[in-house]
């Protein structure tokens, strides 16, 4: 189960960070709370010209750096057979990839199999393990970078556990859990939210959830907007914004079984 799931992740990568990047971009200024429901038409090959920076991303064994705005890209790290990078994220300042690592075992007891999470320099070259994982099947993904590059928060998984965010320094030091039953952190570049996913108490449903990053009560979105699923929440450069993926939603109707994979994206702004 691990390795098909880590497989149908890595396939879908390079399209959803690629939209999170085009879509926080163009997502629209609204009220507190309004979701942007205009969708906006992604080429799917060739240059992306109003898209700046770069996008990493893993693509089977390897590590890539993109520009939208060409379509060059370049090898940045090259994995054995076995072992995959994904879901890499780039420092505050520019000069670090966050990224995890999936190992393929025997089998799905195997304790050689699942994921670690590294770092490396931004142009290729210096990767390392910041945590590995231990036993099979635990997860360390979804790294998302303090605000001062110090530390990584990150989602903790494991088949006995409910999935949790946790913080590491970069030498693996100071770990600690920051939020019991949550996952797929992000952090907004002023330092002052986090949002991440979690399941709503009373209905069940998965919701997106903002709190404080030193602490206090979370608020939780999107609970009545018929959301089937949700992944990949990103804070827009300013904090106004939120972009992440998902199933059904508003105006959507419901998906069947077969269309259970399809996924959309959204934008929710925050702030007036």
């Amino acid at each position: 189960m691990v390795k098909r799931r880590g497989r149908r992740v890595r396939r879908g990568a390079l399209a959803i960070l690629a939209g999170l990047l085009v879509i926080l971009a163009a997502c629209s200024q609204g009220g507190n709370g309004q979701l942007s429901l205009a969708p906006r038409e992604l080429p799917i090959s060739g240059p992306v010209p109003d898209a700046s920076g770069k996008l990493i991303y893993g693509n089977g064994r390897f590590l890539r750096a993109l520009t939208p705005s060409t379509g060059a890209v370049a090898q940045l790290l090259d994995f054995p057979s076995g072992s995959a990078p994904d879901a890499p994220t780039v420092s505050p300042d520019g000069k670090l990839v966050a990224f995890s690592v999936y190992h393929e075992g025997k089998d799905s007891d195997d304790p050689a199999s699942g994921i670690d999470l590294w770092v490396m320099h931004s142009g290729g070259g210096g990767q390392r393990p910041v945590l590995m994982h231990h036993g099979a099947g635990e997860w360390l993904v979804n790294g998302a970078w303090s605000p001062d590059g110090s530390s990584l928060y990150f989602t903790r998984r494991s088949p006995a556990d409910a999935p949790r965010i946790e913080r590491v320094r970069l030498d693996g030091s100071e770990r600690k859990v920051i939020v019991e039953k949550g996952e797929s952190p992000t952090i907004s570049r002023d330092g002052r939210w986090l949002a991440y996913l979690s399941d709503d108490e009373q209905s069940g449903s998965q919701v997106l959830s903002v709190a404080p990053l030193e602490g206090g009560s979370p608020h939780s979105l999107l609970a009545s907007l018929g959301f089937k699923a949700l992944a990949g929440p990103r804070f827009a450069p300013d904090g106004t914004r939120l972009a992440f993926v998902a199933v059904g939603g508003p105006r959507s109707p419901a998906p069947s079984a077969s269309q259970s994979c399809c996924r959309d994206l959204f934008c929710l702004c925050l702030h007036g």
